[in-house]
């Protein structure tokens, strides 16, 4: 049985994986499926066969792995549910259903802002994306995704940044009188 994911919404809406066994999802490069999606984390999520069943596991993300609006840690899926890794969601087709489709859920317009590179090799087609346009900088990823020394670092930063502002404030106030 071949697992087939379509992402539906996000910056890849529209691309398909075609999947063996077993995929890890997120942003890191390497990934089976590698989302351009900032909620996502690195490794994000696994989809994965056992025997006849398939299974979608969150690898302890930040932002949660959901099937409609629960969060899930581990759930069975079956043909055609949808589950939404940041703000991408994917919809999960098995080779028995899908080859009964007439139709792709690909969305009539796709973004042009990414462009896709097929690889073939091994048992499978891997498909790596690449944004067009990067922005960079210290805050362009979800403060979610950064450890928390850095959080720690910044929320000090903020507040002898505030207590500086205070000061000043306050002898500007009591120099005038």
């Amino acid at each position: 049985m071949r697992i087939h994911l379509y992402l539906l919404t996000g910056p890849h809406a529209g691309d398909e994986f075609a999947l063996d066994r077993e995929a890890v999802l997120g942003r890191q490069e390497g990934n089976q499926v590698r989302l351009d999606d900032r909620k996502a984390s690195r490794k994000h999520a696994r989809v994965y066969r056992e025997g006849d069943a398939v299974f979608l596991q969150d690898l302890g993300s930040s932002n949660g792995t959901y099937v409609g609006e629960d969060r899930i840690s581990r759930v069975r899926l079956r043909d055609g549910d949808v589950f939404r890794i940041g703000e991408t969601k994917i919809r999960v087709r098995l080779e028995a259903s899908a080859a009964r489709r007439t139709e792709s859920p690909k969305p009539r317009n796709p973004e042009p802002s990414v462009e896709v590179e097929a690889l073939s090799g091994g048992s499978g087609r891997l498909l790596q994306f690449h944004k067009i346009e990067d922005k960079g900088g210290l805050f362009t990823e979800d403060l979610s995704q950064r450890g928390a020394l850095f959080k720690l670092f910044l929320f000090l930063a903020l507040l002898v940044l505030g207590a500086i502002l205070f000061y000043f404030a306050f002898q500007m106030g009591s120099g005038e009188g």
